[in-house]
């Protein structure tokens, strides 16, 4: 078990002007892939005209900048000077990131207060490769094609890898796979590349595509790094792809 990793704290003045929960306060963008539970401590010292905050968080498949998912919400904290900790639970989810945050509401349309919290994730993933790829038939044409990603990690414990891609400006309806290759001693000197981690291509039709791999499998063995490598099998299509690769241990 890897020790839990925590967000910067935030604290500060918070208000509200209705019943509806909204977002006072945004937290960090923080990697979900790899965890169970994202939880957010907190304590709330002044809570004036029935101010009430609330723990909430929301996914990201692919793009930090970019959350597509909606808030879940936890309990209402409404008494001043109560600590809180809540625990928001992931199973498995084809998400790359997550983002935790403070909402507030008031039932008199006049609420303020002062809350300061902290998110915690259990996530035992790291990134390992940001890149951008660009894909050309002359690259391809014939030929499935390796394109390394990111620098070799270490293997010991590795069971996962996740891959978030934003495909831009795809043409001929473009097709990708991810694949591992390890290295035993050296980190210079590579095996062959293995298997497709996915079980079969993704393609994609549309111009622009935002895509999740979910948790793909690997068993890097007895070796000291393993490196994802972005498979284009052979055909004429364009697309550029922008790529972020977690492992999980």
């Amino acid at each position: 078990m890897s020790t839990p990793r925590g967000a910067k704290p935030i604290q500060g003045e918070v208000t509200a002007r209705g019943t509806d929960v909204l977002t006072v306060q945004s937290g960090p963008i923080v990697l979900l892939y790899g965890a169970t539970v994202i939880q957010i401590s907190g304590n709330a010292p002044v809570l004036l005209n029935n101010m009430a905050v609330t723990p909430r968080v929301r996914k990201i498949a692919v793009r930090p900048e970019i959350p597509d998912s909606t808030w879940t919400d936890g309990t209402a904290v409404t008494t001043a000077l109560t600590p809180f900790t809540q625990s928001f639970s992931f199973a498995s989810p084809a998400y790359m990131f997550a983002q935790p945050a403070m909402g507030g509401s008031s039932s008199t349309s006049k609420g303020e207060g002062f809350v300061s919290w902290q998110a915690w994730t259990n996530s035992t993933a790291q990134i390992v490769a940001r890149q951008t790829v660009q894909v050309e038939p002359d690259i391809n044409s014939t030929q499935t094609d390796f394109i390394p990603l990111g620098k070799p990690f270490a293997a010991l414990g590795a069971t996962g890898v996740m891959a978030a891609v934003a495909a831009r400006g795809c043409s001929g309806t473009p097709a990708i796979n991810f694949a591992l290759r390890t290295f035993t001693g050296d980190p210079t000197v590579a095996s062959a590349w293995g298997a497709s981690l996915l079980g079969a291509d993704k393609t994609f039709s549309s111009v622009t595509e935002d895509y999740n791999s979910g948790d793909m499998a690997i068993t890097p063995g007895s070796v000291g790094w393993a490196q994802v490598g972005l498979k284009v099998p052979s055909g004429a299509y364009y697309g550029t792809f922008d790529i972020i690769i977690a492992v999980k241990y």
